[in-house]
């Protein structure tokens, strides 16, 4: 039989009681006592009730706290992986980066080292068509020299045979009238006729329009049309 603390405080008054008595308490006192055991037994059941539920309560509240403190503690230690985790992952990732980044540079610089000696090779040999460009040049040139040279020599020799042919034409006919502005005259040394646009009777000068060209002429130098 299982025996609580509030029956063995009971227990413990009664013998109290019976103690008194057989000591020789006068049984005033003994039957006082008794009576007042009677009524105060109920209010003390109750308190001791109380604090029995209290302290079972307590246990109970004590129990779950522990178990929240479990498991406060288990989120803190996951919450500290997850940390170490991230941690480690932004790490990796940029450790990741800047290997990838030294790579590219790497491969980089390795490309333009490439190009700055193959521009330092090129540069050492000059390439053969630009020899062969300045000598059809050269060549063109000269050429072209040449053929204006011979050209001017041409139109000088007509000139001067025109100037000849003229002279000698008008030497016997010394009253002819030079040209007025408007006029088309012929030019034996262009061999064209060409438009008079201004005469200087003082000078012996005359301006005629040849297609495109302005040409400044002594009046001995055309024929009248």
């Amino acid at each position: 039989m299982c025996i609580t603390r509030k029956e063995i405080f009971i227990v413990g008054r009664s013998n109290a009681i019976n103690i008194a008595e057989r000591l020789g308490l006068p049984s005033v006192v003994v039957d006082t006592a008794r009576n007042l055991y009677g009524s105060a037994s109920a209010e003390i059941d109750e308190v001791i009730t109380d604090m029995e539920r209290l302290k079972q309560n307590y246990q109970e509240l004590m129990d779950e706290a522990r178990n929240y403190l479990m498991h406060s503690r288990g989120l803190y230690n996951s919450l500290l992986n997850t940390r170490r985790k991230i941690m480690k992952h932004s790490t990796d990732i940029r450790s990741k980066k800047m290997r990838d980044v030294s790579e590219a540079a790497a491969m980089a610089r390795s490309i333009l080292h490439k190009k700055v000696r193959e521009l330092d090779v090129s540069a050492k040999q000059p390439p053969q068509n630009i020899k062969t460009i300045s000598s059809s040049h050269l060549s063109a040139t000269n050429k072209s020299q040449t053929a204006a040279n011979n050209r001017e020599s041409a139109v000088a020799d007509r000139n001067t045979s025109a100037v000849k042919v003229f002279s000698e034409s008008s030497s016997g006919s010394d009253k002819s009238k030079p040209p007025k502005v408007g006029d088309i005259v012929h030019i034996s040394s262009l061999g064209k006729k060409v438009t008079v646009l201004e005469v200087d009777s003082s000078k012996g000068e005359i301006v005629v329009q040849a297609g495109i060209m302005k040409l400044k002429l002594k009046l001995t130098d055309v024929q009248r049309s």
